[in-house]
């Protein structure tokens, strides 16, 4: 299990729980598909993710991705 802190670029910041990942990659993958599905159909800037912990507390700091690679 993860926990990815991130938001849409100019937007607020969110905790999001990811049971279904098995890297920290992964995970922030995840959270910033979960982020873009809140997002409006033509918004279209980045989604940033700027923590992803494990359960064993290590971590890995600022994911950045675009639109066009979570759309793909």
């Amino acid at each position: 299990m993860f926990m990815a802190v991130g938001r849409p670029a100019m937007g607020e910041t969110a905790v999001h729980v990811i049971e279904d990942a098995m890297t920290h990659e992964e995970a922030a993958k995840k959270a910033a598909l979960e982020i873009l599905e809140e997002q409006h159909e033509d918004w279209n800037d980045n989604i940033y993710i700027d923590v992803v912990t494990d359960q064993h507390f290590e971590y890995q700091t600022d994911f950045v991705f675009a639109i066009e690679d979570l759309k793909a």
